[in-house]
């Protein structure tokens, strides 16, 4: 992995590539820095020598890149822009990145202002980061201020950072994460004693054949304690440390957000101490005579590789976007099958599964076992009595499917029982996103939760954002052991599977109980 970051540089303390280089290469990435800026230390000191580099810099060093063959990237890097043409030459930049890999990551740290100082940039910048640059972003880490100053949205709570995500989202990247939140405060005037790390993630669930996609968002927060005092270079270190970890954890966002805040914590931690055992202690917050203590970056080595993770991410509005529904006494009355016989005619011992023993037999026996399977499951559909199905069946299916949820049939019959019984029951195999009958090429036999784990990767979801429905605890055990949210379908006609019932996430009487 190769990343060309561009950020400020100061000679001394870690701001800007000081403070994002050395965390990259102790995470395997090579990196080429070009400095921005490069001064003599940061702006929270009285003055400041050094020089800036302009657009037309910035890009003759590309050029000399390119013109050696040295413009293979996979991740692009961006801190502190200054001015209009050095945001326009960084869109030129990454444009000629991606001339040479389309699949460049574009981290994106839109470095504007933060409330106290205000912006520290033109204020015409905010109209030009919005329209010409995060549309380009794969990935954007703008705190509280940034967010509201792009979104023109005020953020109080939980529900507003859900909305100014989705509204940053629809200007393009598919990761946000709002590096700082103080919920409750009016964060102009005061501080809370906490900090809250909002991350968003911007996923196309897709269909088990590909025909279509549906938006989802999966959101986390991770709530810290706020250390006293201003830290300078953090922001900076912990854009690095994202891009480390969502490389590394392509689909486990909030295991990269708890690991970068861990890091984070960790280095302010080491940060504080130092600066109370100096001497002449070092004040934690700035003033006209005395700059913030310098993070202790290089004194936090093993915090950066191995970050010990005592904050955990906290999944916010979980939203089910796909049911997953067994066949026998969930779509039908229970008792259409008449387990008794399939076993008598099979010769099941007493206490053993009917199909563990079904598929513990070999060669010819096997199969005038699976005969007989097919043959009690045909006749439940085929019967005198008619098939009996599970009450407010079609309503409920069409409660479903309008709300644009993904449906699957996971069931332990066969091919042969599911046709039939969709047939009579005139419901469309088209309804199901996918039928997982007992024997299928990609997917294990319940009660294997890698069936359910299996599904959440073919519709690239998460398995929180699964539904499954059954009556029984196999269904129940194969959901929530996959992380899937389960609701255990009870008859009050029959007996109540109290196992099942025990775990399952919810419990119902009627089809349109669940909905």
């Amino acid at each position: 992995m190769r990343v060309l970051s561009i950020q400020s540089h100061t000679v001394h303390g870690y701001v800007g590539n000081k403070s994002a280089v050395f965390p990259l290469q102790l995470h395997g990435f090579d990196v080429d820095p070009i400095n921005s800026v490069q001064f003599s230390n940061h702006t929270g000191y009285n003055t400041i020598r050094g020089e800036i580099l302009n657009g037309k810099q910035l890009l003759d060093l590309i050029e000399g890149l390119k013109n050696n063959g040295l413009i293979h990237y996979s991740h692009l890097l961006t801190g502190y822009i200054g001015s209009l043409s050095f945001l326009r030459a960084i869109v030129d930049v990454l444009k000629t990145l991606r001339a040479e890999n389309p699949h460049v990551t574009y981290v994106c740290d839109p470095v504007m202002g933060d409330y106290g100082p205000g912006l520290y940039v033109p204020e015409d910048l905010i109209a030009s980061y919005r329209d010409e640059l995060i549309p380009l972003a794969t990935i954007i880490t703008p705190n509280q201020f940034e967010v509201e100053k792009l979104t023109n949205m005020k953020i109080r709570n939980e529900h507003d950072a859900r909305e100014a995500c989705k509204a940053l989202h629809a200007m393009g990247p598919h990761i946000v994460v709002i590096t700082s939140m103080d919920f409750g405060v009016d964060v102009a005037v005061n501080e809370s004693r906490e900090i809250v790390c909002f991350a968003s993630h911007r996923r196309e669930m897709k269909s088990f054949s590909g025909s279509s996609v549906r938006t989802i968002f999966e959101q986390f927060q991770v709530t810290v304690p706020r250390f006293p005092g201003a830290f300078t270079g953090t922001g900076d270190l912990m854009s690095a440390l994202l891009l480390a970890w969502i490389t590394k954890l392509p689909n486990d966002l909030p295991g990269a957000i708890e690991r970068t805040i861990a890091t984070i914590q960790s280095v302010i931690k080491r940060t504080c101490h130092f600066a109370s055992q100096e001497a002449a202690p070092i004040p934690l917050v700035a003033g006209p005579k005395h700059p913030p203590p310098e993070l202790r970056l290089i004194q936090s080595k093993s915090d950066i590789e191995n970050p010990t993770v005592q904050s955990r991410a906290i999944r916010v509005h979980k939203e089910i976007v796909a049911v997953v529904l067994d066949m026998d006494g969930t779509l039908t009355r229970p008792g259409q099958i008449n387990f008794e016989a399939m076993r008598n005619r099979i010769g099941v011992p007493t206490g053993v599964e009917i199909l563990e023993h079904v598929y513990s037999l070999q060669g010819g026996q096997h199969s005038e076992a699976v005969a007989v399977l097919v043959d009690e499951e045909l006749k439940a559909v085929q019967s005198e009595q008619g098939l009996q199905l599970q009450t407010g069946l079609h309503q409920f299916i069409e409660a479903l499917t309008s709300r644009g949820l993904q449906l699957a049939l996971l069931t332990l019959n066969g091919h042969e029982g599911v046709n039939a019984f969709l047939k009579t029951a005139n419901i469309p195999e088209s309804t199901f996103d996918v039928v997982i009958t007992r024997v299928h090429e990609l997917f294990p036999r319940k009660p294997d939760p890698q069936v359910v784990r299996k599904l959440g990767q073919v519709w690239n979801i998460d398995t929180s954002s699964i539904l499954v429905v059954g009556d029984s605890w196999v269904d129940v055990v194969c959901g929530s052991e996959a992380g899937a949210w389960t609701c255990l379908l009870s008859d009050k006609n029959h007996k109540i599977d109290e196992k099942a019932q025990t775990k399952a996430s919810r419990c119902v009487d009627s089809l349109a109980a669940v909905v």
